[in-house]
């Protein structure tokens, strides 16, 4: 019992390990380009926030590769995202997975223990 708990302990720190990670490739991103992240567009474009701007030179950003390089349309909008944004979004769905195999066990385990039977 007590590895099963030290193993799922390794789990859910390997999925914080992620989401640290892709928040520290966001920061430095952000911290090395003047407070802002940069945002991508090779033709031209516009970003309506205090928080982005937009380039279209990746020469004249720093760490750019960090940068929001990534985009995937839905519906008529356009979503961009970053490695950073990758990394933090496969930790969470790592710890949601990690959470739902908790309840899953739990309940099984409950079962077992009433009905006296084995589930595999």
């Amino acid at each position: 019992m007590k590895i099963e708990k030290l193993e799922s302990k390794i789990k859910v720190q390997n999925c914080m390990i992620f989401v640290f990670l892709g928040m520290v490739m966001n920061l430095t991103v952000i911290v090395f380009n003047g407070g802002q992240m940069p945002v991508y567009f090779g033709e031209g474009g516009e970003v309506d926030s205090k928080y982005h701007f937009a380039y279209t030179d990746a020469e004249k950003i720093n760490y750019y590769f960090l940068s929001d390089l990534f985009e995937s349309k839905i519906g008529n909008k356009y979503l961009r995202f970053s490695i950073g944004d990758i990394f933090i979004l496969g930790g969470f769905l790592g710890l949601f997975k990690l959470g739902l195999f908790g309840i899953y066990n739990k309940i099984k385990n409950t079962i077992e223990r009433r009905q006296g039977i084995k589930w595999h």
